[in-house]
């Protein structure tokens, strides 16, 4: 049962849509490792399952490449991704990817997706509360990600932190960077006229 005031989503629409895409997503990456595919009848399609494999910074790049994703920075010490990503031909993102493998001693894996400096609101802004009251509702309607602002330099972004305790997969990859993209994609236009107007 969703919220009150949630997004609803047309659950066929999303299912065929997510199945077309994982199909697709689990063929290239068979064929990207190289994997044997066999006949099968002509009644029933070849599915080739992805493998999930340790979240490290090459695995992001090889995954990154297959986005076309072009002028990708690396930090190795601080374990980060940052590129640029043109969604819908229209908006551009700046994007960071962090490896996170350890926290408070405990070591399990995780991949932090941040769309970084969407917009600069400072805490002096005329209609800062405006603004985060636009945020907070922003995050109460969206099932994937959060807005968080930083008083100290005013900056505003989207992130997630995606679990990989188990390896990370091609798909589990595209469907968080997409779907957070699409998302602060649409959320954005809102968010600059309030803070620009």
């Amino acid at each position: 049962m969703n919220a009150p005031g949630r997004r609803r989503l047309a659950p066929a629409a999303l299912v065929a849509a997510a199945l077309v895409g994982l199909i697709a997503l689990v063929t290239l990456d068979a064929i990207d490792a190289g994997a044997e595919t066999t006949s099968a009848p002509a009644s029933r399609p070849t599915v080739v399952t992805d493998t999930h494999r340790p979240v490290t910074l090459d695995l992001v790049q090889v995954y990154l490449k297959r986005w076309n994703v072009e002028h990708v920075a690396f930090d190795r010490r601080k374990r980060t991704v940052q590129f640029q990503l043109l969604v819908n031909r229209r908006t551009r993102l700046n994007c960071v990817i962090q490896v996170k493998t350890k926290k408070d001693g405990v070591t399990f894996d995780r991949l932090y997706i941040g769309f970084v400096d969407l917009v600069n609101l400072p805490d002096t802004h005329p209609r800062a509360t405006e603004v985060l009251r636009l945020l907070a509702t922003l995050n109460w309607n969206n099932a994937l990600g959060k807005y968080s602002w930083d008083p100290t330099d005013g900056e505003v972004r989207l992130e997630y932190t995606l679990l990989a305790s188990h390896g990370l997969c091609h798909a589990d990859f595209a469907d968080a960077l997409n779907r957070l993209s699409l998302i602060a994609d649409h959320d954005l236009p809102a968010l600059k006229r309030l803070v620009w107007r």
